[in-house]
């Protein structure tokens, strides 16, 4: 009796160190966020291999009820703060632009809300843990110069 637990013992971590068929884990080295990123198509332009910068929803919507416009100048612009505001470990982020207040969560790269000048008297941004003033990408080189 003594003998066949033993056996039965041994049987049952035997079967538990192996691994069963059609259960692979991941390549070492491959990081989810990294496939995931190379299998959903991106909706906006890369700007100069920097991550895109996308709009939420809620975003989309201000800046249409309130006709706020962006060229690729902009977008290049917004993306050096984003780059900016996450090299000093920012979260969520208000981004001050020429006439124009942006709302940004930092490692999502998203814009989460716009507000031009003329409606940001008396405005309180709240959870945000940093302020990027953003410089025209021709003011910040000819500074650099």
């Amino acid at each position: 009796m003594v003998a066949q637990i033993q056996l039965e013992s041994k049987n049952i971590r035997d079967n538990a160190s192996r691994t069963p068929t059609g259960n692979r884990s991941a390549p070492k080295g491959v990081s989810f966020s990294s496939v995931l990123g190379e299998a959903m198509p991106s909706d906006t332009p890369d700007t100069n291999n920097r991550e895109s910068i996308r709009f939420s929803a809620h975003a989309a919507a201000r800046m249409v009820q309130r006709s706020i416009a962006l060229d690729a100048s902009d977008h290049a612009d917004i993306a050096r703060a984003l780059d900016e505001a996450a090299a000093k470990g920012s979260k969520e982020s208000l981004l001050i632009m020429d006439g124009l207040s942006l709302v940004a969560s930092v490692p999502n790269r998203t814009i989460i809300t716009a507000v031009p000048r003329g409606e940001t008297a008396d405005t309180v941004f709240t959870n945000i843990d940093s302020a990027v003033v953003v410089a025209k990408a021709s003011t910040a080189t000819e500074t650099m110069e």
